[in-house]
Parts: structure tokens; C-alpha cells; sequence
């Protein structure tokens, strides 16, 4: 997958990183996958188009889903076609850590970001190098 090569060919192994729920839902649609259930501005629940730039690719685009069951956030990144899911979610008010295995490079990939106060937006940084900015879908 491209957009984990680009992260995973800058980094060496790391490991990092549940929250806020809200009974206020609607549903997202996305053809190729189940519903997403996406609640209230104030939760990561839903999906975002997502962007990463300075990588030494250029600038990466892919979505990132969010859904939350039993008070446990589960998601995935999807990326020219392909899907792969979070190994691990930490929420705490606005801000989410997130990582996933990169079973290519043998790394953990890890992203930060904060949540503005709309709940339309996020930025932060993929392993502590490259600028993550996204908007809700």
C-alpha cells in the first residue's frame, strides 16, 4: 500500500496509541463497505478524507473511519483500494492516537491528531514527522 510505504519507509519500529460516547447517530454510506454508524460533531465516529504532506512521496491522500461499539472504538485507513485496520484507538476529548501494523516493513505506523472545536476537522502528525490534516465526510 502505497501511503504505508511512504510512512513506514522513514521510520523504525515504534509503539504507541477509550472514549467519548454520544447516542446521537446518523449513518454513512460507503459502497464497498458496511455502514458506518457517525454520531455527533464532537466524537471521531465517521469517516474522514485525510491528507499527508511532506512525505518523500509528496503529498498522500486516503480516508480514515471511525466507529465505536460497546464504549470500544474499532477503525481502519483506506487507501487506493485497500483496507487496513487499527490495531490500536485511544480517545481522550478531542484528541486520538492511533496505530496500525505494517506487516510489509515489520513497523507499528502511528498518527496523532486533534479534533477543532466544529468537530469538522482534524490535523496532527503521522509518526511524529509528517503533517496529517482531514475533514469529515
Amino acid at each position: 500500500m502505497f501511503f504505508i510505504d511512504v510512512f513506514c519507509s522513514a521510520c523504525s519500529a515504534t509503539k504507541s496509541a477509550s472514549g467519548a460516547k454520544d447516542n446521537k447517530t446518523t449513518t454513512v454510506t460507503k459502497p464497498e463497505e458496511k455502514k458506518v454508524t457517525a454520531a455527533a460533531a464532537d466524537s471521531f465516529v465517521g469517516g474522514w478524507s485525510t491528507s499527508v504532506s511532506g512525505t518523500p512521496a509528496g503529498d498522500v491522500n486516503f480516508d480514515l473511519f471511525f466507529e465505536e461499539l460497546d464504549g470500544k472504538y474499532k477503525g481502519y485507513i483506506m487507501g487506493e483500494g485497500q483496507r487496513t485496520d487499527f490495531s490500536d484507538i485511544k480517545v481522550e476529548g478531542n484528541k486520538v492516537n492511533v496505530s496500525f501494523y505494517s506487516s510489509q516493513f515489520g513497523v507499528d505506523v502511528y498518527f496523532s491528531a486533534t479534533m477543532n472545536e466544529a468537530g469538522d476537522a482534524i490535523s496532527g502528525y503521522v509518526m511524529d514527522s509528517y503533517k496529517l490534516t482531514g475533514k469529515r465526510k
